[in-house]
């Protein structure tokens, strides 16, 4: 699946909230439509060492400003040794393996999983979701997944596939959609 139609699966035919974070430089918003300008910006920041990002519900980057869940998300990621490093990707691997059987066993087919170099980003796209009731859900979710706590609101941003992952020290890894489903919940 192309980037394009990932992203108009969360934002139908709206504008998106991007965002390029590279470590030491100011974080760099752009808001557009996936089109050809923004996908050649986005790429020549991902070269440059950008990690690249997007806001997955509607209305803004801030908190109050979002208006609309597109879809709720949880961030399993294998995190770091004792020294501060990520871990070597045959420990990754053997993580995945174990959050991909966890998913399987939820009973609620994901819309998306999107493979990162330190794990996955699980979503399931929903309509007519109550604002209001986003962090109940998401902290139902990361209980039970184990997920990064830090992801429960509904201006969070996530990796956009078909970038590359870049950290510094670390070689770059290509982020991807490695499952699709026509599900909406």
């Amino acid at each position: 699946m192309d980037t394009k139609t990932f992203l108009e699966a969360f934002h139908q035919n709206n504008k998106i909230n991007f965002r390029a974070l590279k470590e030491g430089q100011k974080p760099l918003n752009l808001n557009g439509y996936y089109n050809q300008y923004i996908e050649d910006k986005l790429k020549q920041l991902n070269e440059q060492g950008y990690n690249i990002y997007f806001t997955v519900n509607s209305g803004g980057t801030k908190k109050e400003q979002i208006n609309k869940i597109n879809a709720f998300f949880i961030d399993c990621d294998c995190g770091k040794d004792d020294k501060g490093n990520y871990f070597n990707l045959d420990i990754v691997k053997q993580y995945k393996q174990r959050v991909l059987k966890r998913v399987q066993e939820f009973g609620l087919a994901p819309s998306f999983i999107v493979d990162t170099r330190n794990g996955y980003h699980v979503y399931w796209l929903v309509n007519n979701a109550n604002v209001e009731e986003f962090e109940e859900v998401q902290n139902k979710l990361i209980h039970f997944f184990n997920s990064d706590k830090r992801v429960n609101t509904p201006e969070r941003i996530m990796r956009v596939p078909n970038y590359f992952w870049t950290k510094t020290g670390y070689n770059k890894y290509m982020c991807k959609i490695i499952q699709a489903n026509n599900v909406r919940y």
